[in-house]
Order: structure tokens, then C-alpha cells, then sequence
């Protein structure tokens, strides 16, 4: 069995469809599931595999309709000191003269990292908006910027300064849909965070599945 690492992107999944996701994966057959490491703000999700072959785990993958940015199998590997550890060593005493003193085999081993549950967030249905218009609106060559904090000043400045010669698109998600600012580049919300916080904003608004589209339309992504 060889060893792979996968990249895929989450950048719009809430905890509990991660949580479904690593439930499929950990009842995978044919594969183990070892581990995996995710990343909200940076939209990513890091997978480790044990399969025969990287064909094996690709349709895996494929058949659960889970995407990859990249799959590369593990050739070399390295571990670092388990850190807070504190070995004592007894003081040493001088052995007799001709003694032969025979010492044991300490085999030494760290616990296994027991699995971490997110709780599960509640949805909401939410009514989509025009997905078509929002690809439209993006276009090949846009710079998409993800909010998620209220006013932040750094984004919209690069945002401001981007928009003079290039296509920004921007899509407000968390607290960013509470004060959109009057800026004239094409703008969205999430419509479960709108929902969530009970406000009504003038933007058109996209569910998961058009935002997911959106990240895709999109040249290159940043998120904030």
C-alpha cells in the first residue's frame, strides 16, 4: 500500500459538510482514510491515503464526486521531536570492575491522536439567485475576493486599486453582508449568512452551490 496526499477545495462548506465528507471517507473500502487537515480562511482541505494505486484512490474519489486540485504519492517522509515531552535519565553508576552490565530495550511510542468532532451547523433553505448571471458577471479573466469580516479597510483598498484595470468581482460572506460598501464592482452575498443574521441587503444573493460555481468561474481567488 503506498501512501498519497490530495488537495481539495472548501472554501464555502460549512462544519457540517465536512463532517459528512470525512464520515464518506472514513467508511471508504479499498483505501484508508488516514488523516485530514482543513483550513477555513484559506479554503483548502489536506487528505492522506493509504491505496494500491493512485488509480484506485482517483475512483475513489471520483465516484463520490469529491474534487482535487492535486494527488501526489508520498516517496519520503520526515517526523519532527514530540514537543512538552521531558525524558529523565537516571544518574549513572560505575559498574564494578569485569561486570558486564546488560541493558534492556526501551521502545518508546506516542499516543494515537484521538478524532476531533465539529459540531454540526444548522442550515437554512434559502431561495437561489440567477446562478448564470453571477458566472456572466465574473467572467475568465476576474479576481474574485471573498469577505468575511465587517469593514475590512485592507481588502477594500486593494479592491478599490485592482478595479481600475482589472475585472474584481466580490462576494461578501460572515459578517462582511452586515455594511457592503458603495463600491461600484459587481457584488454578492451569501444567502445563508443573510438569512442567518436576519437583514435584507440590495445584493443579488448565492447559495453554496452558485458560490462554488463562481470560485470556479474565477481566474484567481482571494480571500480575506
Amino acid at each position: 500500500m503506498a501512501t498519497y496526499l490530495s488537495m481539495h477545495i472548501i472554501a464555502c462548506m460549512t462544519r457540517q459538510a465536512l463532517n459528512e465528507l470525512m464520515a464518506t471517507l472514513q467508511q471508504a473500502q479499498g483505501i484508508t482514510f488516514i488523516r485530514a487537515s482543513a483550513s477555513q480562511m484559506a479554503g483548502r482541505l489536506l487528505c492522506e491515503f493509504e491505496a494500491p494505486d493512485q488509480d484506485t484512490l482517483l475512483r475513489f474519489l471520483e465516484a463520490r464526486n469529491v474534487t482535487y486540485e492535486w494527488i501526489i504519492r508520498v516517496e519520503m517522509s520526515w517526523e519532527g521531536q514530540p514537543r512538552g515531552r521531558v525524558v529523565a535519565q537516571a544518574p549513572s553508576v560505575p559498574a564494578p570492575p569485569e561486570a558486564v552490565t546488560a541493558t534492556p530495550e526501551v521502545e518508546s511510542g506516542a499516543a494515537a491522536p484521538s478524532a476531533v468532532a465539529f459540531p454540526a451547523n444548522a442550515t437554512t433553505a434559502v431561495e437561489p439567485a440567477p446562478a448564470g448571471a453571477a458566472l456572466e458577471e465574473a467572467g475568465e479573466a476576474a479576481i474574485l475576493h471573498i469577505l468575511r469580516n465587517l469593514k475590512d479597510e485592507s481588502a477594500w483598498q486593494i479592491i478599490q486599486a485592482q478595479r481600475t484595470s482589472r475585472r474584481v468581482v466580490v462576494l461578501l460572506m460572515h459578517d462582511a453582508v452586515l455594511a457592503p460598501p458603495p463600491l461600484d464592482v459587481p457584488m454578492y452575498a451569501c444567502a445563508a449568512d443573510v438569512q442567518a443574521r436576519g437583514i435584507s441587503p440590495s445584493l443579488p444573493q448565492l447559495t453554496y452551490d452558485q458560490i462554488v460555481e463562481l470560485i470556479f468561474a474565477s481566474a484567481r481567488v482571494m480571500v480575506w
